[in-house]
């Protein structure tokens, strides 16, 4: 087998497992090349989220690829392309070590991930991480963040590692609430608990009685004008997260809601007060589960209880098919993590882990033995040489990309 390598990188790479053909990307350009092939794919997938969409991961790159050389394994079945990793190369520095690091096209503005695979998944998820071990000169660190800990893809991630004995760490990251929808709006309320419901109730009845208040949801791309201007005098944009915090965010966030009604997957509810927009909820559509990215609302407008007035307005919206041209959700993801408020629409969580896959370097190995057999014993049985050896090691910490 021929490989060529550029800095340390494999590129242009054709591989061959069984009958299928392994091929690397490592331009943005090339990704473009695929987007009618992705997009295929997306709709086939066992485990797709809008975050792995094409339309998601080009807006995603260009506003935080930082030029990192990216590197994407497709699999392909013939003509058909039947799995898919959008990886980038990094580095990070750990106990002296420097290491090169393979993850995907994840950070904090990412609340999910998984690998596009289609049947037979054990055998697509094969063939990438056979060519992940092809090329294992190239990296210390696999990081796999935000995957969902009950997927079957994951689960079959975890059969290749163990299949070529990899040390693999698990770390925790996110646990998202994740509300199966009934059949209509009062069914769904019958399975609030009595304080919540009495309360739910109470705040919607006097939200209709403000004189000016409309609701209504927009799945045009306009909607973002009253996006960044309520996002502007929000909460979050006092700590630097909302789509108005920054120019590439919102060109980001823009992209992303362009694309989405265009595919008539963007659903954002909006709250006006006399013409004014207060508050908003931004969702996007695959298959039959409403995904929740982002949501916010004016300061000044508070003790309207937009939060909790708006979202039953969009749940109740979307449990009428007539409201969505025929379509019918069965799940709402409140995506992010377990705050309060969403634990009072629904207890059921989506448990979602770091997957941390060593390569056989003997520095990789050793570094594995320290942080998940040595520190865990030491942090157990030895507090105090913990602390210390925690100090000394300036504080070791996997964290999230």
């Amino acid at each position: 087998m021929d490989v060529s390598v550029d800095g340390g990188r494999p590129g242009g790479i054709h591989f061959r497992t069984a009958s299928y053909r392994v091929e690397s990307l490592d331009s943005y350009q090339q990704f473009l090349s695929v987007k009618g092939h992705w997009d295929d794919l997306f709709k086939r997938a066992i485990d797709a989220y809008p975050t792995t969409s094409h339309a998601w991961l080009s807006a995603w790159w260009r506003t935080f690829g930082n030029d990192r050389p990216l590197y994407i394994v497709l699999v392909w079945d013939g003509d058909a392309l039947i799995g898919s990793a959008p990886l980038l190369y990094d580095t990070k520095e750990m106990l002296r070590l420097n290491l090169r690091v393979l993850r995907p096209w994840v950070n904090e503005w990412v609340d999910c991930f998984n690998f596009l695979v289609v049947e037979p998944v054990d055998q697509v998820v094969d063939a990438i991480f056979n060519h992940l071990d092809d090329i294992n000169q190239t990296w210390d660190l696999l990081e796999l963040p935000r995957m969902d800990s009950n997927s079957v893809v994951t689960e079959s991630f975890l059969r290749a590692c163990r299949a070529r004995d990899r040390a693999i760490g698990v770390e925790d990251d996110l646990q998202s609430p994740v509300l199966r929808l009934p059949n209509s709006w009062d069914e769904l309320l019958t399975t609030l608990s009595p304080s919540f419901r009495q309360t739910l109730k109470r705040k919607v009845r006097a939200a209709h009685k403000i004189p000016g208040l409309r609701m209504r949801v927009i799945t045009e791309p306009s909607v973002i004008e009253p996006i960044i201007e309520i996002s502007k005098e929000s909460w979050q944009h006092e700590q630097g997260t909302s789509i108005a915090s920054r120019a590439d965010i919102r060109a980001f966030y823009q992209a992303v809601i362009e694309s989405y009604a265009k595919r008539e997957q963007l659903y954002c509810a909006l709250m006006e007060v006399d013409g004014e927009p207060a508050a908003f909820e931004l969702n996007l559509a695959h298959q039959s589960t409403m995904y929740n990215f982002k949501l916010g609302f004016k300061k000044k407008f508070s003790h309207l209880s937009t939060g909790v007035v708006l979202k039953a307005f969009f749940l109740e919206e979307i449990l009428q098919p007539a409201n969505n041209n025929g379509r019918t959700f069965d799940t709402y993801d409140f995506m992010g993590t377990a705050e309060d408020y969403k634990l009072r629409w629904s207890k059921f969580l989506r448990a979602q882990n770091q997957y941390i896959v060593f390569s056989n370097r003997g520095s990789a190995r050793r570094l594995h033995k320290w942080l998940y057999v040595v520190r865990p014993y030491m942090r157990e049985r030895m507090p105090a040489l913990y602390s210390l050896a925690k100090r000394v090691s300036n504080g070791v910490h996997m964290g999230r990309t």
